[in-house]
């Protein structure tokens, strides 16, 4: 089998130990009331999760898009908890204004914070020509390296969209892990691993979630494969 190519496995029932990956945005006031408003979460509400998430070691937290909360909002609260958490960054969007700062991306690197790939400028990676897709994958990678000093080997999809292409490009250009918004628990063995995406519609329902613990649910997991194949 060629390894540059990822393998479309069929899915099966997971017996081993499973645990939620949780995506969430930006914390506190949002800059304006947009498209991307329902993303972000008050401080409060972010401070109850991670004390639910300090006494569940099954949870783990990410942060997409790479925005300036992350910096500013975000690792001060995580250093409170001690808690730990993946940023999947922009990288062609560093020092934008609203987004974080390559000083920042250092700064989450040296509190022991793990810096992810979030593509070059927040596109679909579905139906890009080749060398968009590249760009968008291989060379947002070098970018983030670079800011980072941290050898960078997790991705995440933007808007939680990938196709067959898509992740094959992410396997060929050797991402460890790549993590997707498909809203099933994970385990450790996945190469892609669902999340969860919090809102503010449904943060109840994710507390609530995380109380309960559910199983896996094998119809999930089944319409993950047939997404992958497309």
């Amino acid at each position: 089998m060629d390894e540059g190519v990822c393998p479309m496995r069929r899915p099966r029932m997971n017996t081993g130990r499973h645990h939620f990956i949780l995506t969430l945005h930006g914390v506190g006031c949002p800059p304006v009331d947009g498209p991307d408003a329902p993303y972000w979460l008050d401080a409060d509400l972010v401070g109850r999760l991670f004390e639910q998430v300090t006494s569940r070691p099954s949870v783990k937290l990410t942060f997409d898009d790479g925005l300036e909360s992350d910096q500013s909002v975000v690792l001060p609260m995580l250093m409170d908890h001690g808690l730990k958490a993946t940023f999947f960054i922009c990288a062609g969007l560093v020092d934008s204004p609203g987004y974080i700062s390559a000083d920042g991306i250092r700064r989450l690197v040296d509190s022991g914070m793990t810096i992810g790939s979030h593509g070059l400028n927040h596109v679909s990676w579905q139906g890009l020509k080749e060398a968009e897709l590249q760009a968008e994958i291989g060379q947002a990678r070098s970018m983030l390296q670079e800011m980072s000093g941290a050898d960078v080997t997790e991705a995440a999809c933007p808007f939680g969209r990938y196709d067959r292409r898509s992740l094959q490009a992410l396997k060929r250009a050797g991402f460890r892990t790549v993590y997707t918004s498909d809203g099933q628990p994970a385990t450790e063995d996945q190469w892609r691993r669902p999340r969860y995406t919090v809102t503010r519609a449904n943060f109840d329902h994710v507390m609530k979630m995380l109380e309960h613990d559910p199983v896996p649910g094998t119809l999930a997991s089944i319409k993950s494969w047939l997404k992958g194949l497309r």
